[in-house]
C-alpha cells in the first residue's frame, strides 16, 4: 500500500505512504513499505520486529566476531547498552563485558578509572586495575563518547592503536586485549570540525558504525514493549489510549516506555506517564487500566 499506491474507498483517492497510520475504527493499520525477508538474529534484548530492528540484530550478529572496535550512535533511550552487551554476548569472547560512561567520572578520576594506578601513585592510593584491564580478552564498553575529555582521547588514541596502556603513575605500558565498543548521542563529525573531538580518535572508533533507530521510526514496536515491560496490560488497552501511543514523538524512546509505566512497582501514580506532548492523555487512559477499570478492548 506505500509509495505511489493508491488507497480509494467510497471517494478520493489517497496516497499512503510508508509510516502512515491508518484508524478503522478500533482497528490501527501502520504503513510499511519492506522487503518480505530480511535478515534477522536472535537477540532477545533487543525487543522489535520491525524491519529497522531486524536489520539492527543482523549487523550485530555479523560484526559481533570482529575484534575491531565499533562505534553505535543513537538517541537517548534507544538502548546502546543493549546492543554493546548483545556484541559482547554474541562474540563469545572469553573475557567479562565492562561498561562506563565517559561523562560520569570528572576528569581528574577519569584516567584512572580507564587506565588503573599503580599503589602509591598519590597518597594512599591501593593498586587499581582500571576498566581496559577488568576488560582484558573481553569488551570494554565506552559511553557518552563524546564527552570524553581532549586530555584523555590521546591516551584512548594510543590504547587502541597499540592494545596497551599506562596505569597512572607506572614506568611501563602493559598489554590489554579488549575490544572497545564506543556509544554516543551526539554528532562527533560536528564535533571534529568544532575542534572538540579528535579525528583520529574517530578514525579509529568507526571501524564498524552501528545506528540504533529511534521509537518513532519503528512504531509498530510500541505495543511489543508496552505488553513485554508490563505484561499484566495484555490486550485491554483503550482505543484512544492506542492512538496515543502510536502517534506520540517518544523523545526519550524505549527508556520512556520502561520508566514511564513504573515497572518493578504497583502502585498507582500519574507521574509514571511523563507528562510531555500528548502524553498527559496516555497517563489519562492509562491510569484506569492499570488500576483495574473497565477499559474498551482493540479488535
Amino acid at each position: 500500500w506505500a509509495g505511489s499506491t493508491w488507497l480509494v474507498k467510497n471517494g478520493p483517492a489517497v496516497v499512503v505512504r510508508d509510516g502512515d497510520i491508518l484508524r478503522l475504527g478500533g482497528t490501527f493499520l501502520l504503513v510499511r513499505d519492506e522487503p518480505s525477508k530480511s535478515a534477522d538474529a536472535a537477540i532477545p534484548a533487543l525487543i522489535g520486529g520491525s524491519l529497522v530492528m531486524r536489520e539492527l540484530r543482523a549487523k550485530l550478529q555479523r560484526i559481533a566476531s570482529e575484534s575491531t572496535p565499533a562505534l553505535l550512535y543513537g538517541e537517548t533511550g534507544t538502548g546502546k547498552e543493549l546492543a554493546a552487551a548483545a556484541l559482547h554476548s554474541l562474540s563469545r569472547r572469553p573475557g567479562t563485558f565492562v561498561a562506563r560512561n565517559c561523562g560520569a567520572f570528572p576528569e581528574g578520576l577519569l584516567e584512572s578509572e580507564l587506565f588503573g594506578h599503580v599503589g602509591d601513585s598519590f597518597t594512599g592510593a591501593k593498586p587499581r586495575p582500571g576498566a581496559f584491564r577488568t576488560a582484558d580478552r573481553g569488551t570494554l564498553f565506552l559511553d557518552e563518547i563524546g564527552e570524553l575529555p581532549q586530555s584523555q582521547q590521546a591516551h584512548l588514541l594510543r590504547a587502541v592503536e597499540e592494545g596497551k596502556i599506562t596505569p597512572v603513575g607506572a614506568d611501563k605500558p602493559l598489554p590489554c586485549q579488549v575490544r572497545i565498543v564506543a556509544a554516543t548521542n551526539r554528532d562527533l563529525e560536528s564535533a571534529v570540525a568544532a575542534s572538540q573531538f579528535r579525528q583520529d580518535l574517530l578514525a579509529r572508533l568507526s571501524h564498524w558504525v552501528v545506528r540504533l533507530p529511534p521509537l518513532r521510526d519503528r512504531r509498530e514496536d510500541i505495543l511489543l514493549l508496552l505488553e513485554h515491560f508490563y505484561s499484566e496490560v495484555g490486550r485491554a488497552l483503550n482505543v484512544e489510549l492506542v492512538h496515543a501511543l502510536l502517534t506520540s514523538d517518544w523523545r526519550h524512546n524505549v527508556r520512556a516506555v520502561r520508566d514511564g509505566l513504573g515497572i518493578g512497582t504497583r502502585d498507582v501514580s500519574v507521574n509514571w506517564i511523563p507528562l510531555y506532548h500528548d502524553m498527559g492523555l496516555i497517563g489519562a487512559f492509562l491510569l484506569p487500566l492499570l488500576c483495574g477499570c473497565p477499559t474498551v478492548l482493540v479488535p
